[in-house]
């Protein structure tokens, strides 16, 4: 995953780390999946990131301006994940 896109995820999530690529690229296909299955975008990255970064997650930072979990998405596709 581009490191654009973890320093994406990091704000869009409010995380005090930039997280691993390992969990980035878990976060990108759990949510992927969830979105083709008709879950809306949003709710699916919220979802994972409460999972996957659940020691440093912080709900009410998705509400901030900040990248869209497609614009994450867009970034980290870019480049191999």
């Amino acid at each position: 995953m581009s490191q654009s896109a973890r320093l994406m995820l990091k704000s869009k999530y409010g995380l005090v780390h930039i997280p691993n690529r390992h969990r980035c690229g878990q976060w990108y296909a759990e949510v992927s999946k969830r979105i083709a299955a008709g879950e809306p975008a949003e709710a699916a990255g919220a979802a994972i990131a409460e999972r996957l970064f659940r020691y440093e997650y912080k709900p009410l930072a998705r509400y901030a301006d900040g990248p869209s979990v497609v614009e994450i998405i867009a970034a980290a596709s870019t480049s191999e994940v």
